[in-house]
């Protein structure tokens, strides 16, 4: 609902009061979420609005910077209007969305604070972090479910894996009949895995980061 409306529903007017404070900083970060239950490789991703800052997103150092072209939805998110009001904006994802993760949780603080110590803002001697690969999340691979079953993961998030690989299997509720090995269509990096019991048709249950992709 952002940059929201002063005028509009209770969204629209919670936003509005939350941009007007926090709209006008050099920087901003937020620890965000996904709307795919699974585990992510850590990353600190940027909407590509012309005003994205590699370098910067870099000094964070997480495995990975992923750049992402806004769809329609997009511009109504944080992270994409802070940007268009000149504020650097950075998304921070950690391994795990649904559940405690303390150490990914932990490798997301670090990073911040590194962050802010390389900016000078605070003073923080830690963990240096990772040379981060840059990436564009629209070349990831989507590897998704031809049918609905139980769900069992054979490669996780941050793994790399070859071409046919064992990803996963899935399973008949009833029969226990094995449906479908999912096994990788290239040589890449586990972006996403789904992690739940139960898998649907059709949906997307590993994301891939091909071997060549980086910036």
């Amino acid at each position: 609902m952002f940059p929201g409306y002063e005028l509009g529903e209770t969204t629209q007017r919670i936003a509005d009061g939350i941009f007007k404070k926090i709209k006008d900083y050099r920087f901003g970060i937020q620890f965000a979420s996904f709307y795919m239950p699974g585990n992510f490789v850590p990353q600190v991703r940027m909407m590509k609005t012309g005003a994205e800052d590699i370098e910067l997103a870099r000094q964070f150092g997480m495995p990975y910077v992923v750049l992402h072209n806004p769809r329609p939805f997009d511009t109504t998110t944080l992270n994409y209007n802070w940007q268009l009001w000149e504020t650097d904006a950075f998304s921070i994802y950690t391994t795990s969305t649904s559940g405690i993760d303390k150490n990914s949780a932990k490798q997301a603080v670090d990073a911040v604070l590194n962050f802010l110590a390389k900016q000078g803002i605070i003073e923080y001697r830690g963990y240096e972090g990772y040379i981060s690969r840059v990436v564009e999340s629209q070349n990831f691979i989507d590897v998704r479910a031809l049918h609905a079953g139980f769900f069992e993961q054979c490669a996780g998030a941050g793994e790399k894996v070859e071409k046919g690989q064992l990803l996963a299997i899935i399973s008949d509720p009833y029969t226990a009949e094995v449906l479908q090995e999912i096994r990788a269509p290239i040589p890449g990096i586990v972006a996403f895995a789904h992690n739940e019991t139960l898998a649907y048709q059709n949906t997307a249950v590993y994301k891939l980061i091909p071997e060549e992709d980086e910036i």
